[in-house]
């Protein structure tokens, strides 16, 4: 029996010596299993590896992250055939059944049909009954990891559906074109598959920003980035920053239209500005497109009544003068009118302008320290009332208490993420040990104490930061 150490790679399994021993093939009954051999990943069942020396290994299986369940077992490829090696990874048991093998060393001559046969051998006659069956097409796998991990994997332009890591199986031999992305960066390689062989694509991610392209519009139509004026459309923005954006347009005759934006690294994000609201979608060009809709103006009349006459009112905050007045060229939409007289207490009311029609507002101020006469409480909408406030030696103590739930929930929400951490380095530590035996004892040592403290922190976390929030809502300042 021998061992193999991490340094030998994997390609020193392969057999290159005239003498041919047979393949070894890994399946596993229930889910995937990972198999090691020196510490080194082979593979995920199920897989193959062709043209072995025979010899013994000793070949390590575990289930997926974060799980102890794991066991060795030593392997014997015999001289002459493969080993099909069947894994119960619940029982702890790797069944080895010999198989055939798939090619002979030394393929016998076979003499034509109709040859004359040598002295004192048997005859042989007729010809094999049905052609033989196609061979399958010669393929591989390609193990896709990325710094960081959990980006979206693309094998020559397609989606696999599945983040990394992860091992796309069944690819056929030959150059292939793999890509990793996430919103905000992407990597890219090209990967050589070997038939019945594992190739690896390991991708370093690199953010970069991506782009804006305005289009349409009304004539003079002023595009504002974040609250910026980035310039009159149509216009392009080659360098946006990742993330969320806000984005306005506005242009002479038209009400404002504003729009939140999640520009996508190395993509360009399209915005079609769009006058007509019955205009069908359109698409300018590659990359996602979304559409913004330019409202015109539409504008009504205001009619303002108000008690005393000398009140000065104001729509929307800006002034208007004193006294009864009709305002025309109101724009269509909501307004808050205002009125404000010394001596008399402040009163505002709500009203909505439709386009092309007449709005009229009563507002009747009431004299300071008395209460509001019938007809203003209507028009304003609400009546007095008076609230109890709580003692501030009650108040003092209910903010104690509030401040110091809060904090427990906290302090044990940051425990648990400094024990989460712990436990991952653990964990990786765990994954790179040379042997079963080592690995064990730190998983169960440090892994799964670790990993437990987290879980705990965590709960008396939510707990908490639950109950400050409770307290906190209910607490009459």
């Amino acid at each position: 029996m021998f061992r193999l150490t991490r340094s030998i790679p994997l390609a020193s399994l392969l057999f290159s010596a005239p003498v041919w021993a047979g393949d070894l093939t890994v399946v596993s009954t229930g889910a995937p299993v990972v198999v090691l051999r020196g510490g080194q990943v082979l593979g995920t069942t199920p897989f193959t590896l062709p043209d072995l020396n025979g010899g013994s290994m000793e070949l390590g299986f575990r289930d997926a992250p974060m799980s102890a369940t794991a066991f060795t077992q030593v392997v014997t490829v015999p001289e002459t055939g493969g080993v099909r090696l069947e894994v119960n990874l619940a029982e702890r048991v790797a069944t080895s059944l010999a198989a055939a093998p798939s090619r002979p060393t030394q393929a016998p001559s076979a003499a034509p049909v109709g040859a004359p046969t040598p002295a004192g051998a048997p005859a042989v006659s007729g010809a094999p009954s049905a052609a033989p069956a196609a061979p399958a097409a010669p393929s591989g796998d390609i193990y896709v990891t990325s710094t960081p991990p959990g980006a979206a994997i693309f094998l020559d332009g397609a989606p696999v559906e599945a983040a990394t890591p992860f091992v796309v199986r069944g690819v056929a031999v030959g150059k292939h074109a793999v890509e990793v992305r996430t919103a905000c960066a992407r990597a890219a390689a090209s990967v050589s598959v070997a038939n019945k062989a594992i190739a690896r694509a390991e991708l370093a991610l690199v953010e970069r920003p991506g782009a804006l392209a305005v289009t349409g519009g009304a004539p003079n139509t002023r595009v504002l980035l974040d609250g910026v004026d980035a310039g009159k459309a149509p216009l392009s923005l080659p360098e946006v920053s990742c993330g969320q954006h806000s984005l306005a347009v506005r242009a002479p005759g038209y009400l404002e239209a504003k729009r939140d934006l999640n520009v996508q690294g190395y993509d360009t994000l399209n915005v079609v500005i769009v006058t007509d609201p019955a205009a069908p979608p359109t698409s300018v060009g590659p990359g996602p497109t979304v559409q913004m809709l330019l409202r015109k103006e539409e504008f009504g009349t205001l009619v303002l009544d108000v008690t005393p006459l000398e009140t000065a009112l104001a729509v929307d905050g800006i002034a208007v003068g004193a006294g009864p007045r009709s305002l025309e060229k109101i724009a269509a939409g909501p307004h808050t009118v205002s009125g404000e007289l010394d001596g008399y207490t402040p009163a505002s009311v709500d009203v909505t302008v439709e386009p092309d029609n007449l709005a009229r507002v009563t507002l009747t101020l009431a004299p300071v320290g008395a209460l509001p006469p019938p007809e203003a409480a209507r028009s304003l909408g609400a009546a007095a009332s008076i609230a109890k406030k709580p003692s501030s030696g009650r108040l003092a103590g209910r903010v104690a208490l509030n401040v110091g739930v809060s904090a427990v929930g906290i302090g044990a929400g940051v425990y648990s993420a400094t024990r989460f951490l712990a436990a991952d380095e653990a964990y990786r530590r765990y994954l790179t040990l040379p042997t079963e035996q080592a690995a064990q004892a730190v998983y169960v040592n440090e892994v799964e104490p670790t990993r437990v403290q987290a879980w705990v922190g965590g709960g008396v976390g939510l707990l908490g930061i639950l109950a400050a929030t409770g307290l906190w809502i209910t607490t009459d300042f």
